[in-house]
């Protein structure tokens, strides 16, 4: 291309579509960005009377949610726990794998 054209005009020109007559038309649709809708840490909603998190304990029954039936962990995304809880919840499970309380 001998003209200088910003990236917006040069997709525009590439989108474009030619119909039977010669002339031009916009695509039917223009896709969105996907946006997933982020569901709350569950041990985020837990704070004690000082508002610090509480301690993931081993002999929590919840633990059992974030495991799979071979007893691998389940990631991130899929149990919706944040990075920091995750990362505890690991170690928890971990613990109580050892105890044979999973």
């Amino acid at each position: 291309m001998s003209e200088n054209l910003s990236t917006r005009e040069a997709i525009q020109k590439l989108n474009k579509i030619e119909n039977k007559k010669g002339q031009y038309q916009k695509p039917r649709f223009e896709r969105k960005p996907f946006q997933k809708t982020k569901r709350p840490c569950p041990f985020c909603n837990e704070k004690d009377a000082d508002g610090n998190y509480l301690y993931i304990d081993y002999k929590d029954p919840r633990l059992k949610r974030h495991i799979t039936e071979e007893g691998k962990i389940l990631p991130r995304k899929q149990s919706c726990v944040c990075a920091r809880h995750m990362r505890e919840l690991a170690k928890t499970i971990k613990t109580a794998k050892k105890m044979g309380m999973l």
